[in-house]
């Protein structure tokens, strides 16, 4: 069931503004009032990632301002803009709107023109002469786009500004879920609700979503149950093709947001999120490509992260994609080529273990980790089999151990039969110089390993 996320016609005036389905933005509520305040501004562009609460955000400010001053000296039309939108159809809206001779007295004319970006390309030098045209003749015009993208749009010879709308903080996300579900947070259900809000991306309208999903099955399933329908990592693709916001396909509006990324981004989302959990800044430069331009890292990684894209702490030290962007992002790389995988993994994995291990046996595995690095593919069967014939005395053993830790399962994918021996040889050396915890591990992968073989 379609979930609604934009605010209805005067549901602010009705419910307040505390309205079920918005909660804080206080800074960016305040950051719209001043640019639509401003004389200088002309047109402000409100940007973010689908179902962030762009719109949400854009009405409930426009209402403020009505509840502010006379409410008829503030006129608003919003302009819903699709992929098969004519510039004729556009035009015409518009021009209806600024040219109506009813409305006098009027403080402010607001133009709302929502999912600007999907805009065709063609229709943007229109729009500029239309906004050249109309600015110098109507001095209380404002224009709001609002737009899915990680940056705003570029106008030559007209004055405008940008509110960039973030992820909700985990404190109004409860909120709002709370709000939306009527379910209260408590010691029992805490880290669940967490981890809905971290599987939303803090995204308002996933959040509706996931409380609306709640309503609707509360009274025949346990909380618990509904949990783990919704966060379960094997579902997760299962609802990310069915769920639809505002009769639009959440997984379908983020690749259409990806595509608007940089090619090096794009890249680096794939790579990055491949590797569950966090990372560190050394790894996740080194993994994006960045390593050898340190300035490019401003141009890749640090993007992503103000995008809400990927998560990080406070000192920006450590980083995390989010669980919702894995698993789209995944979604385009589960059927690469295998050397693909290759080039995901051991590029990062592998090269950098052996890169660490300054005294492997005569240097030699030194030299194919370089060649690994430097693109040369076709050396990894060869490299495993070192790793298979490498005297037992331990000095291989914890290079060999992280590898298998973390990499087995493209290890099992890429080289089936050559991982087999190598788990083995990896195991009997466990036997020989790693703990039980490694040994346990070191266990399981070659187990897996076998019932894997083709």
């Amino acid at each position: 069931m379609a979930t609604p996320y934009r605010l209805p016609p005067n549901y602010m005036r009705h419910q307040g503004n505390s309205g079920r389905h918005f909660v804080g933005r206080h800074y960016e509520r305040e950051e719209l009032k001043i640019l639509i305040k401003d004389e200088d501004t002309q047109i402000i562009q409100v940007y973010g990632l689908p179902y962030v609460g762009k719109t949400s955000l854009v009405k409930t400010v426009c209402q403020e301002l009505k509840d502010e001053i006379n409410p008829e000296r503030l006129h608003i039309k919003h302009i819903h803009i699709s992929n098969n939108s004519s510039w004729s159809d556009i035009s015409n809206m518009y021009n209806t709107f600024t040219n109506c001779s009813s409305i006098t007295n009027t403080k402010w004319k607001i133009c709302i023109f929502d999912d600007f970006q999907n805009i065709q390309e063609s229709f943007l030098p229109g729009f500029q002469e239309l906004c050249d045209n109309d600015f110098s003749l109507h001095r209380n015009l404002k224009i709001i786009l609002i737009l899915s993208g990680g940056k705003p749009f570029q106008f030559d010879r007209i004055r405008f500004a940008e509110c960039k709308v973030s992820p909700l903080s985990i404190k109004d996300a409860q909120l709002l879920f709370g709000r939306c579900s009527d379910i209260e947070t408590d010691d029992e259900n805490k880290e669940q609700i967490h981890n809905i809000i971290r599987y939303a991306c803090g995204l308002p309208g996933l959040l509706i979503y996931f409380a609306e999903k709640f309503s609707q099955f509360r009274h025949n399933f346990s909380f618990n149950d509904i949990y783990k329908m919704i966060c379960d990592e094997t579902k997760l693709n299962d609802w990310l093709d069915e769920c639809t916001i505002n009769r639009r396909n959440i997984k379908q509006e983020m690749d259409k947001y990806f595509s608007q990324l940089s090619h090096e981004q794009q890249e680096a989302l794939k790579v990055l999120s491949y590797f569950p959990g966090r990372f560190g800044i050394e790894e996740a430069v080194e993994m994006t490509g960045s390593s050898s331009q340190p300035a490019s890292k401003m141009h890749v990684l640090m993007p992503l992260v103000e995008q809400g894209l990927i998560s990080s702490d406070l000192e920006l030290q450590y980083f995390q994609v989010q669980e919702l962007i894995r698993a789209i992002t995944k979604q385009q790389i589960d059927n690469v080529h295998s050397n693909d995988l290759v080039k995901l993994k051991y590029t990062n994995i592998i090269g950098k273990s052996l890169m660490k291990a300054q005294d492997i046996y005569d240097k030699g595995l030194i030299y194919e980790a370089l060649g690994i690095m430097n693109n040369n593919w076709e050396n990894i069967s060869f490299l495993m089999k070192k790793g298979i014939d490498a005297p037992s005395d331990g000095r291989t053993y914890g290079v060999y151990y992280e590898i298998t830790l973390k990499a087995s399962d493209i290890l099992m994918l890429c080289h089936p039969r050559d991982s087999r021996q190598f788990f083995q040889a990896c195991l009997q050396n466990s036997l020989l110089f790693g703990n039980e915890e490694e040994q346990a591990l070191m266990n399981i992968a070659y187990g897996v390993s076998l019932t894997d073989l083709p």
